[in-house]
């Protein structure tokens, strides 16, 4: 088994294991080589069902990732939707991204990738601040505060987050993301303006709004991997 040792003041020996299947030790200073190898290899059987999973997680996301080109897909509120792109000239029709009928066209001056992403991109960051509006409209009215404003970012791990101020953040990745899941986060989001932390008051509250909550979040934390692009 091939792992990385890294030591740091702490009393503790703990393994972790990264989504790309990398395993690291986080050891006491000082702490015996002997005892590591020991350690490792009593979490050998934790280890490989870690492993197997994440290989059946980078399967998946091969099998659905986001492609955007033409001819590729793309996930849109939960479902899969082909993609075309035309290519435009002249001064008189506008780049742009239009869906229906679970098909994204793509109309644009350049077929490279950096640029289909970053049509594909901007739509959707609009997309999100529409919809993002009106969920957080809805489910507000279930919460007693109200946020003070809302961004939409392009972040790589978080979903979403509230500061102080009751100023929240979400990620335009959500938007890819079937309806149920984009609700829970929002409502996470919006319970953290009365609670700013994950105490039971606080989970008590998020159930009281979405009773099915931890299967959202087991389902992006299971396929949050697919929602890029």
């Amino acid at each position: 088994m091939d792992y990385t040792v890294k030591y740091r003041r702490r009393k503790t020996i703990e393994l972790r294991i990264d989504r790309n299947g990398e395993i690291t030790v986080i050891a006491p200073l000082g702490y015996p080589k002997r005892a590591i190898v020991e350690f490792v290899y009593s979490k050998e059987n934790w280890v490989n069902g870690k492993l197997e999973k994440i290989m059946e997680c980078n399967s998946k996301k091969d099998e659905y990732a986001n492609s955007i080109k033409n001819g590729g897909k793309i996930w849109i509120l939960g479902k899969r939707h082909g993609i075309s792109v035309e290519i435009i000239k002249g001064d008189g029709i506008k780049e742009c991204v239009n869906i229906e009928n679970g098909m994204v066209t793509i109309k644009s001056r350049s077929r490279t990738k950096a640029v289909l992403k970053t049509h594909m991109e901007n739509h959707l960051r609009e997309m999100a601040r529409s919809i993002m509006a009106e969920r957080i409209s809805f489910y507000e009215q279930h919460i007693p505060a109200r946020h003070n404003s809302f961004r939409i970012k392009n972040q790589k791990t978080i979903w979403g987050s509230c500061s102080a101020k009751r100023n929240l953040n979400f990620n335009f990745r959500l938007v890819m993301a079937p309806v149920e899941i984009l609700d829970y986060v929002v409502v996470h989001e919006l319970c953290h303006i009365v609670h700013m932390d994950h105490s039971a008051v606080f989970w008590n509250l998020v159930g009281s709004i979405i009773s099915d909550y931890n299967e959202r979040r087991h389902w992006l934390r299971e396929n949050g991997p697919m929602l890029e692009i």
